[in-house]
């Protein structure tokens, strides 16, 4: 009988807590969507903190900012690259290194391959510093072969 009590217990207590889980989720998805909306839409009071929360939030918030980077400007493109610059996790070398060698503003492939070259210089986290690296060689050997932006996108 005890056994069984305690194995009700423990099953309820999962299933509250899943449930909870999905209901924080859906408020952080939220969050972080909106935040990224102002990152990418405004240059005003409301930046400094929506880039502050996105920072806070980590690699949580690396999904929706890529998904963001597809469909975002030019200036929007430069905020979310310097939110990830903040956010200085190895999980976004691999979108800074395609930026860095295919988005159509220059502006935008310059701050990407500085992030990773500022990254590759520290010698605090190996893995960040190595993977840095790696992503430059990347991207000195691609714009050897003429690989870059195709798409020239008007002002």
């Amino acid at each position: 009988m005890f056994v069984l009590r305690r194995a009700l217990w423990i099953f309820a207590l999962a299933a509250c807590s899943a449930l909870g889980c999905s209901a924080c989720q859906d408020d952080v998805h939220k969050d972080i969507h909106g935040n990224i909306h102002v990152a990418v839409n405004r240059d005003d009071s409301f930046l400094a903190p929506a880039v502050a929360e996105l920072e806070r939030y980590g690699l949580a918030a690396l999904p929706q900012i890529e998904t963001a980077l597809h469909s975002a400007k030019p200036d929007g493109r430069l905020r979310l690259v310097q939110v990830m610059a903040r956010i200085d996790q190895t999980d976004t070398v691999p979108l800074l290194r395609h930026l860095g060698l295919f988005d159509a503003d220059e502006r935008v492939r310059k701050l990407a391959e500085n992030t990773l070259l500022l990254w590759s210089a520290q010698t605090k986290r190996p893995t960040l510093t190595v993977a840095s690296t790696k992503a430059l060689e990347w991207l000195r050997e691609s714009r050897g072969k003429g690989l870059g932006p195709m798409v020239r996108e008007t002002r």
